[in-house]
């Protein structure tokens, strides 16, 4: 698909919460981007809150003790303007940050009158984290001589529905509302700072894309302003194959496609947005997700195409369990299964998984250990009309393999087969997934993660 860029060299920042921990990291994120764009760069900024706060934010929203965490959450951020440093900044940037600050506070004492927050008023409170950030990145930016203007995500033309906690962009109003609102600026050479996470909807209210949404405001301004790539700065070099604490040999992935990042998404092994990748499918943007502390060139290089090995990662899906439901008088019975999805959905259980054998006498459902005793109790009624005979609870470790050659069979049988010696219980893949998801019932997770990486990295 063929998108106008607004203008050669465009290149979009995304900076996440765990490099920004301090004053003095708002300070070396500036002194980064002050060298791209000497460097002839066009850049703009997204920015998420700091490391933590949005945590604390959510407590403002709930807990008792709100005016207690109010109080943290703006010492962190008064602390880390003083880090920054002022000098030569117009005191109306600094009133700023005094405004947003004010504003949090008079949401804060509105809800403590009221004694309820509204899913429309939580979004808004969990917005003044990154509001805060992007105000101090600004400050950062013009202390080392870079012009910049900074924006909520909803003033730099992200439209949303109103679907609080997991707004959806809608790109066809957003599309043209961004390009207006930022690309004369771009061209003049000044640099935005866009609020990761925030958005808004028509009529103005404050959305947010849901955790890890700063990832995915980067790809969308990326996709309405037709930048060529997309930087997503974290505390690691990039992708890692595995996580190091269970492999000790992971290593950073070169390069991977769209729909390996997805599925590692999905399966929770790298902290995007599920969604992050979307606005880029069908594009040549491309995004690398890198350090500070990586040169040149490094890091993971994500695109639509991918490359390198046929296997790229080994994620392992941590505290679960498999509700079994037995019977044979669910042989040929319309509607089992249905009733059983039914019944999980009724108690807000999700189901990550089922199986059906073809003989139909049993339907297991993979979810997450926390859920499985709800979910039994639950079950009694359908055992109480005797369709059912009995439910089983056992805990389990899944291990997913990802990478583009699982499309073809005959990796799947190979990996497979590296663990043939292993306690298999349920083998999850589809022709065409990019993932194999293999269940093992009392298995130490470590070693089967170890053996499946070993093969992968067979591949190079």
């Amino acid at each position: 698909m063929l998108i106008v860029s607004c203008c050669k060299n465009l290149v979009v920042l995304k900076f996440g919460g765990s490099i920004l921990r301090s004053g003095s990291d708002y300070v070396r994120v500036a002194q980064h981007v002050k060298e791209l764009v000497d460097a002839g760069f066009r850049v703009v900024v997204v920015v998420s809150a700091m490391k933590g706060i949005t945590d604390l934010l959510s407590l403002v929203a709930s807990s008792r003790e709100r005016v207690k965490v109010l109080k943290e959450v703006i010492s962190k951020y008064l602390l880390a303007i003083r880090e920054v440093g002022c000098d030569g900044v117009p005191k109306g940037q600094l009133s700023a940050f005094s405004e947003v600050s004010a504003e949090l506070a008079k949401v804060a004492w509105a809800i403590d009158v009221l004694g309820e927050v509204t899913p429309r008023v939580r979004d808004y409170v969990l917005s003044f984290g990154e509001v805060m950030s992007s105000v101090i990145m600004s400050l950062a930016l013009r202390s080392q001589g870079v012009s910049t203007k900074w924006f909520t995500g909803r003033q730099a033309g992200i439209v949303t529905d109103d679907n609080y906690g997991e707004a959806n962009p809608i790109h066809e109003v957003s599309a043209g509302l961004v390009r207006e609102r930022l690309c004369s600026l771009i061209r003049e050479g000044a640099v935005p700072v866009v609020t990761g996470f925030v958005a808004g909807t028509l009529d103005g209210s404050v959305t947010v894309l849901g955790r890890g949404g700063s990832d995915f405001t980067a790809t969308l301004l990326a996709r309405h302003l037709g930048a060529s790539e997309v930087r997503l700065y974290t505390d690691v070099p990039g992708v890692m194959s595995a996580d190091p604490e269970l492999v000790p040999n992971a290593r950073v992935i070169d390069v991977m496609s769209f729909n390996e990042a997805m599925e590692l998404a999905y399966l929770g092994a790298k902290k995007f947005h599920p969604r992050t990748f979307e606005p880029l499918v069908g594009t040549d943007i491309a995004v690398r997700v890198t350090s500070l502390h990586t040169k040149g060139e490094g890091g993971t290089l994500i695109t639509e195409e991918g490359g390198g090995p046929p296997l790229k990662a080994v994620v392992v899906l941590n505290d679960l369990s498999v509700v079994s439901v037995v019977g044979a008088r669910m042989v040929g019975r319309l509607g089992t299964a249905a009733e059983i999805a039914a019944t999980a959905a009724r108690v807000g259980v999700n189901i990550i998984g089922i199986v059906q054998p073809v003989s139909e006498i049993s339907i297991s459902l993979i979810v997450n250990r926390v859920d499985a005793t709800r979910l039994v109790n639950a079950l009694t009624a359908i055992v109480r009309k005797g369709v059912v005979r009995d439910v089983v609870v056992e805990d389990v470790v899944a291990v997913s393999v990802v990478g583009e050659g699982l499309k073809d069979p005959r990796f799947v049988s190979e990996v497979i087969n590296w663990v043939s010696e292993e306690p298999l219980s349920i083998v999850s893949w589809y022709r065409g997934d990019v993932s194999l998801t293999l269940t093992f019932n009392n298995v130490d997770k470590s070693r089967v993660a170890r053996i499946l990486h070993s093969g992968v990295l067979r591949y190079g």
